[in-house]
């Protein structure tokens, strides 16, 4: 199991091992790679593959054919405990469907690696150029830190005869969204496939059309011109491009969005690259399931945390007094420093984001902060009230509806992103490793890039929303009334409200009265902004940049920024 944690929106990384400098790139060995992303894609004259493509695909993995650190913040690659340039092994059920090809199983995986595993998504199959009785095979998929959020993104590639024989299989990894690890590395694995018939071709089959239709239309950022030819596209771009994995904007029902940019061409499948929500959970995972039990359930308003976690009944009562929504706007009064982060940076931070258990996340949690002053007074950003909060809140649910009750199963992907119908990585989230398998709530979601979008610009229907939230609610996560709003000692003046940022663009924007959008944020420079007007921005990048100002103004050009937000 991997020993790296994460931090959070605004954090910073801390590891067993002790920093070292920013890893210059390390030479490859001799190898034809790293190779264009092209060569995973299906050329321009592709022709439909000879024969349907069904059952199981073993990969043997292995180690890289070649391998090159971008960045590598604390020397993990060095270390030989985690083989961080290997290649996993796998096994993939998939079957065919015309030109497309879909893995049986989405979302992340584990398997037989210290440091990895692994999400495969969609991807294309055609007949072999050199060899037109052979099909060509090409999936995207991705490799995911064990008990983290980071994604490092990749596409393999092999040939597949009529009799099953696999050939010439190659893998690359040439992208990611993950501030402290980035690398390229490729490389040859040897592989078998067995024709045998999946019982539920049909429904993955059925489910993948429905899929890709449910996608918002997407047109290139180009296409804005259209709406208005002066149009300064490069303020869309996020800071540091470089280290962008994809942004986008929604409006009026179209995703004008980015390709999506690796070091080796862009990727061939940038609507299923793989996101990671890292903070952005806070908003769409604590912050709505919140909101919307406590509308179901207007009883938990009054519950202490204790009353649903006693392991944080300690013998100093610091959690006398502390409710559930202390706990989502992160003012529960327990504290070591009120300086924006310090606590979330701290070193003592570690045990909590290392432990797999729920035992050993809880026992942090509830006994790490002292009590410094009254729950309700003094905001102090903590990963650790998030996931009390989810704690508490799955008890509530277990015990109101059953053992097997779920906060996220049942609340946040079926109540409130149910009638959105995102993508199948939404079904998926980080949990404990343990019999309790506790989400993180505070993080540890994943994204494609239209669920960002159309998320978005869910979020920015008032009557949609306003069926989930209370009316005060609505109007706080809105920040149209302000008076439940948290502000942090910031330069800027964002404020906080159930795990969603604000921030009042109207002096930048030049507009006569309070403008405030709605954001979310998530750790090494992920933004995803709710303009008023109704338009989505948003990114995702990793160069630990974030600013969205200067965007969300230029897009006030075509969207109105400074007027009265309006249902959509």
């Amino acid at each position: 199991m991997a020993r790296v944690i994460l931090a959070t929106a605004f954090g910073v990384l801390a590891a067993c091992t002790r920093p070292v400098p920013v890893a210059t790139p390390v030479p490859s060995p001799a190898t034809d790679g790293p190779w264009p992303t092209a060569r995973f894609a299906p050329p321009t004259d592709w022709a439909p593959p000879p024969f349907p493509l069904e059952g199981r695909l073993t990969i043997e993995g292995g180690p890289a054919a070649g391998f090159e650190t971008r960045v590598d913040h604390f020397a993990l690659s060095g270390d030989t405990r985690w083989a961080i340039s290997s290649l996993p092994p796998l096994t993939l059920d998939l079957v065919s469907d015309g030109s497309w090809v879909v893995p049986a199983r989405r979302g992340p995986r584990a398997v037989d690696h210290p440091y990895w595993e692994v999400l495969v998504e969609p991807g294309r199959v055609w007949a072999d150029p050199a060899r037109p009785e052979w099909t060509r095979v090409s999936l995207p998929f991705s490799l995911k830190e064990s008990n983290q959020n980071c994604l490092h993104n990749g596409l393999l590639r092999f040939g597949l005869s009529a009799q099953g024989i696999v050939s010439g299989l190659e893998w690359q990894v040439a992208s990611e969204t993950c501030q402290y690890l980035k690398f390229d590395a490729w490389g040859r694995s040897s592989a078998r496939f067995e024709r045998r018939p999946l019982e539920s071709a049909r429904r993955l089959v059925a489910d993948h059309v429905a899929e890709r239709a449910a996608r918002l239309p997407v047109r290139p950022l180009e296409a804005l011109l259209e709406i208005d030819p002066d149009l300064d596209l490069a303020a869309l771009a996020p800071p540091a491009s470089d280290d962008a994995t994809a942004w986008g904007v929604v409006l009026d029902g179209v995703h004008y969005r980015s390709d999506c940019p690796t070091r080796q061409g862009p990727h061939p499948y940038c609507e299923l690259v793989a996101l990671p929500s890292y903070s952005t959970a806070k908003s769409l995972f604590a912050g709505l399931v919140f909101l919307n039990m406590v509308k179901r359930w207007p009883e938990l308003e009054a519950v202490e945390v204790p009353d649903l976690v006693p392991e944080c009944d300690l013998p100093d009562g610091r959690w006398k007094g502390v409710r559930l929504r202390h706990l989502v706007d992160m003012t529960t009064g327990n504290f070591d420093s009120t300086e924006f982060h310090a606590d979330e940076s701290a070193e003592k931070m570690q045990p909590f984001f290392l432990a797999t258990g729920n035992a050993g996340k809880l026992r942090f949690a509830c006994e790490a902060w002292p009590r410094h002053a009254a729950p309700g007074t003094a905001p102090v950003y903590h990963s650790t009230d998030d996931y009390l909060l989810g704690v508490a809140l799955n008890r509530f649910l277990k015990d109101l509806l059953g053992a097997s009750a779920d906060i996220h199963r049942d609340i946040l992907a079926r109540d409130i992103l149910g009638p959105v119908n995102p993508g199948p990585l939404l079904d998926h989230t980080q949990r404990t490793y343990d019999e309790a398998a506790q989400p993180f709530v505070a993080y540890g979601l994943y994204y494609h890039p239209d669920d960002v979008a159309r998320i978005g610009a869910w979020l920015q229907n008032d009557a949609a929303l306003g069926a989930l939230v209370a009316k005060d609610d609505l109007a706080g996560l809105r920040f149209r009334d302000r008076s439940g709003m948290q502000q942090w000692a910031l330069s800027r003046g964002e404020g906080y409200y159930a795990g969603f940022w604000g921030f009042d663009i109207a002096p930048h924007a030049g507009c006569e009265a309070p403008a405030w959008v709605p954001f979310m944020s998530g750790y090494g420079g992920i933004r995803w902004a709710l303009p008023p007007g109704g338009a989505v921005y948003w990114f995702f990048t990793d160069g630990g940049h974030g600013s969205w100002m200067d965007a969300v103004i230029e897009l006030g050009r075509v969207s109105d920024l400074c007027g009265t937000r309006g249902s959509s």
